[in-house]
């Protein structure tokens, strides 16, 4: 058995457990002592959301750090519009840049002249990396009627590693 007897490590683990008395702290490890890396120490929380209401064109949500590495880990989108308008494209995309190609996130089929209310989501099983600086946005053109289209994004940023 090897025993913890620095006062600091001690203070340290009383402080993360919340265990005030330390008696009841762990302080005998086995043997076997595996070496642990802390991760995610240097995340912050990130939430971009953007929306438009009768602005034709793209808008963005949220850009992405220059110098820091932007993980999205959801989005959402949603799109009203009425029997006016005439948006053409069949879809509406949110789209960002992934390894230096514009790539689509999330996309709503939408029918020109068609009043409709949609909106969709995702959750990414693992999270995705954009490239720095790079703009999550929504497309979406039109020339007549209204449309209002909204969209968020959450995710994190981390501190870049260096090698």
């Amino acid at each position: 058995m090897v025993e913890i007897q620095n006062k600091q490590i001690i203070d340290d683990i009383s402080e993360k457990t919340k265990i005030s008395n330390i008696a009841m702290l762990p302080l005998n490890l086995s043997n076997n002592i595996q070496p642990v890396m802390e991760i995610g120490k240097n995340i912050e929380e990130l939430i971009g959301i953007g929306s438009s209401s009768a602005v034709t064109g793209g808008f963005a949500i949220h850009t992405a750090d220059s110098t820091k590495d932007t993980y999205i880990t959801s989005a959402s989108l949603s799109v009203v519009k009425d029997g006016a308008c005439d948006v053409s494209s069949g879809s509406i995309n949110v789209s960002c840049t992934i390894r230096g190609a514009t790539r689509t996130i999330l996309t709503l089929a939408v029918l020109t002249l068609t009043a409709s209310s949609q909106q969709i989501s995702i959750s990414f099983p693992e999270p995705i990396k954009i490239d720095k600086s790079s703009v999550v946005s929504i497309t979406g053109a039109f020339t007549l009627g209204a449309m209002v289209r909204a969209g968020t994004i959450t995710g994190y940023t981390v501190d870049t590693l260096t090698k």
